[in-house]
């Protein structure tokens, strides 16, 4: 079913890079059955049934890379070739290597049954380099983050032993097929969160037998294992979205785990030429099965659904450093569609009519469409004429603040909401919701439904005082605006924000919503987000401590406090710690405390 190919990283003459794959040459040789070929250009692989004749399959080869090194100073990898510019001058989004960390993930493929093998990361805190490829309590593929030059002659020990411990795993003897089927980028979000470029390689093997999942277990320890047959290709998706507490449960995977199942399936099944023929090449030269995808197409080929049913894509937009762009939610169900946040500028408009254009949204007609702002701030909505064009009928919903505001930007017709108060009532709906009641609007005016998806729209002043965030009750998902940041803590705005508003709404989310995943604005999903919750307001009153104590050394003005609470901050972050420090200062004001 499977011929024999090993496909080799194509990359720059470079000594330092040849040494690494001189390091390998023995493991390629006695594992694979295959053997490298190093010219003046570039470095080929062969089979050794036809070492004689090296460029047998150069034209394959030259399109697709089984990564075993790479240069992270110079390689760009899957970034528009103009870099994206922030709206601050100092500061360019670059995708080089440099801020990424770089796996090779492994399809352990059953050619008999045709299932695939999944592994959970059952650890209690990820320490390895083996878990940070997994999240955990994912699902994924066994992976290993590769060399980098950096690396000390230890550590590259360490993982040419992993190396060869994995094989033993799949089977020295077999000497079966590995097929490199495409690499995947993670999105970008800030240059201190590294993006993730994982490399996709279906190992074949002849049976299940043929895996020593005690060696796999040596690997991996503190993980489970589970077997997925690929005549059921939508299990990963449906388990995705269970959120019932029968069957197992949710199974949590990212979205580029389940993009992956499904090329996988799809490929197995009557596809596999993508693979095997060179003739298969798209315009752009890629002859991978899966389409790669530049920063303008981020959440189109591989669906960003970090909730059930719910979408999370970064768009570059006008918003403050760290970030550089603001995260549209998107949530299709049936006839209906919902957009939250649409606050893509100028340079990341493309990317959003590209996501507007895609076949998943399409046909939705303009007057099933509801765009909602979490708040204010422009960075949230800069992207409203892109919407009126694609969705003129479409209404849009908000605090009036925030509609008085944006009223001179657009002609959609808005809706005004003020969000439900946390009260005792929503309370007891949220906690004794259960697979067999009623599923409705707890307050019709304060609700946005989705074909069969319901969100209640909740009051959370305290970014500023038109905050309002939506939650899912059925998959207990908290879009949080920017309530929540994935990387870091939130600022608020000194102009109509409230410290002390913001750590009520805090405590209050816990207390009352009891989030199972939060979809921020700015930055990555979280999947624990009563413990950054938590975080979050001990770190409000660690921070409002140490104001308070320099306050009454003498230290008032807000230059003095700037000087002695934020010693290590950078610069360019002093004008938002400032005004963090003056809402604290309200706050103590407010409780008595100065």
């Amino acid at each position: 079913m499977f011929r024999k190919l090993l496909l080799l990283n194509v990359i720059s003459n470079s000594k330092s890079i040849y040494k690494q794959l001189g390091s390998y040459k023995y493991f390629v040789n006695s594992i694979f059955n295959t053997y490298i070929v190093v010219d003046k250009d570039r470095t080929y692989s062969s089979s050794s049934s036809s070492s004689n004749n090296s460029s047998g399959n150069n034209k394959f080869i030259k399109d697709n890379s089984f990564i075993i090194g790479t240069d992270r100073s110079k390689t760009t990898v899957h970034c528009n070739s103009n870099s994206n510019s922030h709206s601050h001058s100092h500061s360019k989004m670059q995708c080089t290597t440099s801020n990424q960390s770089i796996w090779s993930s492994f399809i352990l493929f059953d050619q008999t049954t045709e299932r695939y093998l999944l592994i959970k990361n059952n650890n209690g805190e990820t320490n390895t380099s083996v878990d940070q490829a997994i999240p955990q309590n994912f699902y994924g593929f066994p992976s290993l983050n590769i060399l980098e030059q950096q690396k000390d002659q230890k550590q590259q020990e360490e993982q040419l032993t992993f190396l060869n411990q994995f094989v033993k795993v799949v089977g020295n003897e077999k000497k079966d097929c590995i097929f490199f089927i495409g690499n995947l980028l993670a999105p970008f979000y800030a240059f201190q969160l590294k993006r993730q470029l994982i490399n996709y390689y279906l190992v074949a093997i002849k049976d299940d037998k043929q895996i020593d999942l005690e060696k796999l277990q040596q690997l991996f320890p503190n993980h489970s294992y589970q077997w997925i047959d690929c005549k059921d290709n939508n299990l990963l998706e449906s388990k995705f979205n269970d959120t019932t507490s029968g069957s197992g449960g949710q199974w949590l995977t990212t979205p580029e785990t389940r993009r992956v199942s499904n090329v996988v399936c799809s490929l197995t099944r009557d596809n596999l030429h993508l693979l095997m023929n060179t003739n298969n090449t798209s315009s752009d030269g890629d002859t991978t099965a899966l389409k790669r995808e530049d920063d303008n197409h981020v959440g189109i080929y591989t669906p960003l659904e970090y909730a059930p049913g719910i979408e999370s894509v970064p768009i570059v937009s006008n918003t403050v450093v760290p970030f550089f762009s603001t995260n549209l939610i998107v949530c299709r169900d049936g006839a209906d569609l919902l957009l939250v946040d649409p606050g893509a500028s100028e340079k990341g408009k493309q990317h959003f009519e590209n996501i507007l254009q895609s076949s998943r949204l399409n046909d939705v007609k303009p007057e099933n469409v509801t765009v909602f702002l979490t708040h204010e701030h422009k960075d949230h909505w800069e992207g409203l004429p892109v919407v009126e064009k694609h969705f003129p009928t479409a209404r849009l919903v908000s605090h009036q603040e925030c509609i008085d505001v944006v009223n001179d930007y657009t002609t959609l017709k808005k809706v005004a909401v003020t969000g439900q108060q946390f009260s005792r009532r929503l309370s007891a709906v949220i906690t004794s919701e259960n697979e067999s009641a009623e599923y409705q609007p707890i307050d019709n005016a304060n609700s946005i439904v989705v074909g069969k998806k319901i969100f209640d729209v909740v009051a959370t002043p305290g970014h500023t005082s038109n905050s309002l965030c939506l939650f899912e009750r059925k998959s207990r998902t908290l879009i949080a605006g920017d309530h929540i940041v994935g990387w870091g803590s939130t600022v608020l705005d000194d102009r109509n924000g409230s410290m002390k508003k913001y750590l009520e709404s805090t405590q209050s989310m816990i207390d009352v919503l009891q989030p199972k995943i939060a979809l921020p604005a700015h930055g990555p999903a979280c999947y624990d987000p009563i413990l950054l919750l938590q975080t979050f307001i001990k770190h409000r009153l660690a921070r409002e401590k140490s104001i308070l104590e320099a306050y009454k050394s003498g230290q008032t003005t807000l230059q003095q406090l700037l000087s002695a609470v934020y010693r290590d901050l950078d610069p360019k972050l002093h004008q938002l710690a400032m005004m963090n420090i003056r809402l604290h200062l309200d706050k103590l004001k407010e409780d008595g405390a100065i």
